[in-house]
């Protein structure tokens, strides 16, 4: 935690700042770090679907004191689709299988309207252990029957304001501006060691090393909602998906160069 400044080695791209929204019921008082989240996409070796909602603009909660993230269930019915996350009737919660976590698909967060920053969170940020010892299997009647099975990180919520809790933060570097009530927020560098601060430059001052998001008012989805065709769904499968791909890509450029020695 750093109070005062940003260190810009700890993100990659370009930090954008997106306008914290007020709470109307209580007179237009900044109570919580709300902003709209204005599109969500899924993305994997095999295909990217953007993900529609009817709340759009969903305003979220930036909750570092909440574990999971909570979201419109419309929207969570077509992430976990794309996962393969099964709904567990005893525990009232979405599963998944604990190899799920290596899997190289991803979800594109979108925040502030079309030109806003985007944050892209991996899974193994959001397949959680649901124990701390060994991990309990699926039953018999699951699709998943005797895998290992965790806590998916995104899970339905009835009613604004919906929560972004550590499943995405950890995948973002964020920072509060409290006098201009504002959120900067850039894709975390996980891999960097180094450290380069550089400090607001007065009280009243902008976040430092970042640009404003433009168009704030406006979606970047499609205005008809309709299903996505769930071209990344195979690719979230698992791991093996994508080595898979990559040895057939590679026995065939093989096969390519020996027709052409030959």
């Amino acid at each position: 935690m750093l109070f005062g400044g940003v260190d810009t080695e700890k993100y990659v791209g370009d930090m954008m700042r997106v306008d914290i929204l007020p709470d109307e019921k209580l007179g237009g008082a900044y109570t919580h770090f709300t902003i709209n989240m204005t599109s969500m996409k899924a993305k994997s070796p095999s295909g990217e679907d953007t993900l529609t909602s009817e709340g759009y603009p969903i305003q979220v909660v930036l909750d570092s004191g909440t574990t999971l993230t909570f979201l419109p269930a419309d929207l969570v019915t077509q992430v976990w689709e794309e996962a393969g996350v099964e709904f567990n009737d005893i525990l009232k919660e979405g599963l998944i299988p604990c190899s799920r976590r290596n899997s190289p698909g991803l979800f594109v967060f979108g925040f502030g309207g079309p030109d806003g920053p985007k944050i892209e969170v991996p899974m193994d940020e959001l397949v959680l252990d649901l124990t701390l010892g060994g991990a309990p299997p699926f039953p018999g009647n699951s699709q998943y029957k005797g895998q290992d099975a965790c806590l998916f990180g995104v899970q339905p919520f009835t009613e604004a304001p919906y929560i972004l809790g550590d499943t995405l933060l950890r995948s973002a570097y964020v920072v509060y501006d409290l006098v201009n009530n504002q959120i900067g927020l850039a894709q975390t560098d996980f891999n960097e060691t180094g450290s380069k601060i550089v400090s607001f430059e007065n009280n009243g001052s902008t976040i430092p090393m970042s640009t404003i998001a433009p168009n704030q008012g406006r979606l970047d989805t499609a205005a008809e909602l309709k299903d996505p065709s769930y071209a990344a769904r195979d690719g979230f499968q698992s791991a093996a998906w994508a080595r898979s791909v990559f040895q057939v890509s590679a026995w065939l450029a093989m096969a390519c160069a020996f027709l052409v020695l030959a």
